[in-house]
């Protein structure tokens, strides 16, 4: 199937994208983790890295001679971008244009409803 990746933003909610993780691949996706600094305080790196067998992307800047920067080499080979839990602060900075990249993009608030319904 398909080669998504998740992204994983800082928050309470972070520990729950092991679960979104865990059910992608049992429909038979591959799963690459993208953290942010923030969400590597709530849930170790290590824990991705153990249930993708993938090393996870936490930095942009990654030391080392790669003939290929990573964070564009993933984007240029997933199917997918999923941002769950997605933050208000990375919807906020997020592009609202379409992506440079074929691959689509899904976000996952992680507000509870009761916040969106305000007025």
């Amino acid at each position: 199937m398909a080669l998504i990746a998740l992204g994983v933003t800082g928050g309470i909610g972070a520990y729950k994208a092991v679960e979104v993780c865990r059910g992608l691949q049992k429909r038979g996706h591959e799963v690459v983790a993208v953290m942010t600094r923030a969400a590597t305080k709530f849930i170790a790196p290590l824990t991705f890295e153990a249930i993708t067998r993938r090393p996870v992307i936490t930095s942009q800047w990654k030391p080392g001679a790669n003939a290929d920067i990573e964070h564009i080499a993933i984007a240029d080979s997933i199917a997918l971008l999923l941002v769950a839990p997605c933050t208000a602060n990375v919807i906020g900075i997020s592009p609202t244009g379409s992506p440079t990249t074929s691959s689509a993009r899904c976000i996952s608030p992680r507000r509870p409803q009761s916040c969106w319904r305000r007025q």
